[in-house]
């Protein structure tokens, strides 16, 4: 099977190789959460079972999409690694090929930070594990915990141009809150100082 033409979709993520041998893509394949969503920014590398022609390695570009040979720019980005791969099974379904055996791994991962300002003892920026996400309290860990002036029940994360959101850290901590507030990725996060 020939691939030529695949790649002249414009604005799609780069293609780093054309033929990486499929027996080689486990060896540097990351190992990642189920539901692990993917990122703008990550190296994915597909193969098709006995289509040696259609194996390639791409970064995700600005679009979300992977330039993939026969079927041009494929959307992967927000979904998890499997609907990835029933993405791509669906394309080559359609007109190409009669049951396509995809295989598609996570060889490289973008890393995705969040920002701690404020009353912790060590503001900066700090990256989220292979997940794509951690609790309030293990970032505020991560940067030491709070100081001594924190107020602490009145933390505000802005998240991407919406209004920022307000938790109260002491029930974020106690345990008792609802639901455990999950930081993602671009995420800042100010811990404002106590009024005594």
């Amino acid at each position: 099977m020939s691939s030529n033409g695949a790649n002249n979709g414009q604005g799609g993520g780069g293609q780093l190789t054309g033929s990486t041998p499929q027996r080689s893509l486990a060896s540097v394949a990351q190992a990642v959460a189920p539901s692990y969503q993917i990122n703008i920014g990550d190296v994915v590398a597909v193969s098709v079972y006995q289509e040696a022609d259609l194996t390639t390695t791409a970064r995700v570009g600005e679009g979300g999409v992977i330039a993939f040979p026969l079927l041009g720019n494929v959307k992967i980005s927000g979904l998890s690694i499997g609907e990835a791969t029933q993405t791509i099974t669906a394309r080559l379904k359609d007109g190409f090929l009669v049951s396509p055996m995809v295989s598609l791994v996570l060889v490289e991962q973008q890393r995705q930070k969040f920002t701690l300002m404020g009353q912790v003892q060590r503001p900066g920026q700090y990256e989220l594990p292979p997940s794509g996400s951690m609790s309030l309290m293990e970032a505020i860990g991560l940067a030491g915990g709070f100081t001594r002036i924190a107020r602490a029940s009145r933390i505000t994360v802005q998240r991407g141009t919406g209004p920022a959101l307000e938790v109260d850290g002491n029930e974020q901590a106690s345990g008792k809150a609802r639901t455990i507030f999950k930081v993602l990725a671009g995420d800042v996060i100010t811990i404002k100082e106590s009024f005594f």
